[in-house]
């Protein structure tokens, strides 16, 4: 009975320690920590800017979308600013591949004839299209003013890339170009997305 008393001692400070441990682990880590409401967080740089190629990176698109103000279900208003970034991104995207394809017809010996004069709409759809779907939602902050929440959505030009050189409907030429310019269009996107709204160059 002496032996199976202090074998249970044993066995309970072992147990205890592990919680212990346990404990401390959950205590240290970062994600376990209380976090403030979205909407007591400092404004991100992100929503004044707006839409367009993103800040010190040449490899990423990006866009904001919003929900509409007074919305009392908070995942609905997360989702539909989600949905609307996706729009927007969309619409973003449409001016980039037009962009690119300018270069790209700039680009050829032969003033962009034949092959490189399809379609600028067609081909937009086709990239966009299959490209979207590599879109991510990076981030949300919620005014807390009137409770508008806004969603952040970023596209890597790396799954643009990757779905061009699969794609059916592009020329092996066009597809070459994609693959060694698509992050030097992305530094001219703001300046067209300026063109397009009629603001003239940034």
């Amino acid at each position: 009975m002496r032996r199976s008393g202090l074998e249970f001692l044993m066995f309970s400070a072992l147990l205890a320690s592990v919680l212990l441990g346990l404990i401390g682990c959950a205590h240290e880590d970062p994600m376990m920590q209380p976090a403030k409401p979205v909407s007591q967080m400092e404004r991100p740089a992100w929503v004044n800017k707006g839409s367009g190629a993103y800040p010190n990176d040449k490899a990423k698109i990006f866009a904001v979308g919003t929900s509409p103000a007074g919305m009392d279900d908070e995942s609905l208003a997360r989702e539909t600013a989600d949905d609307d970034g996706r729009v927007a991104l969309q619409r973003v995207f449409e001016v980039y591949v037009a962009a690119l394809m300018e270069r790209y017809k700039r680009s050829t010996t032969v003033g962009g004839q034949g092959k490189t004069e399809n379609d600028v709409k067609s081909v937009s759809r086709t990239l966009t299209e299959g490209t979207l779907h590599g879109s991510q939602v990076s981030d949300h902050w919620q005014n807390p003013q009137n409770g508008v929440w806004y969603s952040l959505v970023i596209l890597d030009l790396a799954a643009f890339k990757d779905f061009a050189q699969q794609s059916k409907d592009l020329d092996a030429s066009f597809k070459e170009y994609i693959r060694d310019n698509a992050e030097k269009a992305q530094g001219d996107l703001d300046k067209s997305l300026a063109e397009k709204h009629g603001n003239g160059p940034q």
